[in-house]
């Protein structure tokens, strides 16, 4: 194989520092659509509804051995937490489906993050997802919350983040773009610094260029304090390496906040 598609050519970044060299086409290309982070979500709904009605019903004798009223007060109780659950749910799915701003203005920028744990990441193993796709699907979702949700930013608050491993001429031309909407740019070698620079610039929002790994971390880590959408890059050459995006998601992006 080309040495091109080891560990050792390239400045890995801190997601990737485990990575074996190997060429996974789900990890090189890990384009996903909202509905799979939306279907896997709606299955993690339903599992817990199941296991929570099973508990509910195991649970039942010993609770009328208490007391004959506690089986019905359980009931209610589980019952008013899935239902809340499922009709935040249900909020996220229409808002993002018609566009509406009205019951989405109420809730916060951070909703998508709160269904997104280790159990839809199983769901999705089971249906032959990688984690990458899951991720990716997932920040298409915070990114459609995010656009309805967008306040404009004070002037010079808003960043554009772009990793070291972007191609050149991509880089480039983010850079003269940047310029010419006056938005800072900055090229950071991995999640950390990235972390540094927005704790120290402080922005109301952010573009972030990263692979998905990361744009989680940093959604994870700085929303619902701060505006952030995330750019999955695409890495034909594996990670680390001549990384691409579509530029013309990167405009649609600034669009949001300006």
């Amino acid at each position: 194989m080309a040495s091109s598609k080891t560990a050792e050519d390239r400045q890995l970044g801190d997601a990737w520092v485990h990575w074996n060299g190997r060429f996974d086409a789900d990890e090189n290309d890990s384009r996903s659509r909202k509905r799979l982070f939306l279907s896997l979500t709606f299955g993690l709904l339903v599992l817990w509804g199941v296991l929570l009605y099973g508990a509910d019903f195991l649970i039942e004798p010993r609770l009328r051995e208490l007391h004959r009223s506690l089986p019905g007060i359980v009931t209610v109780l589980l019952s008013g937490v899935w239902g809340a659950t499922f009709i935040l749910y249900l909020v996220l799915l229409f808002s993002l489906w018609t566009g509406k701003k009205g019951l989405a203005r109420r809730l916060p920028r951070s909703l998508p993050n709160r269904f997104l744990g280790p159990t839809v990441y199983r769901l999705g193993r089971l249906a032959g997802k990688s984690r990458d796709q899951i991720t990716h699907s997932y920040i298409q979702v915070h990114n459609s919350w995010i656009r309805l949700l967008a306040a404009k930013p004070a002037a010079g608050k808003m960043l554009i983040l772009l990793p070291r491993c972007l191609h050149k001429p991509l880089l480039d031309q983010v850079r003269r773009f940047s310029m010419t909407r006056h938005i800072p740019m900055y090229i950071v070698s991995g999640g950390e610094m990235a972390r540094r620079i927005i704790e120290e610039k402080a922005p109301d929002a952010v573009i972030g260029v990263a692979c998905e790994r990361d744009l989680l971390a940093g959604i994870r880590d700085f929303c619902p304090g701060i505006q952030m959408i995330g750019i999955p890059n695409l890495r034909p050459e594996g990670p680390c390496r001549n990384t691409l995006i579509d530029f013309h998601e990167l405009e649609q992006a600034v669009g949001v906040f300006q």
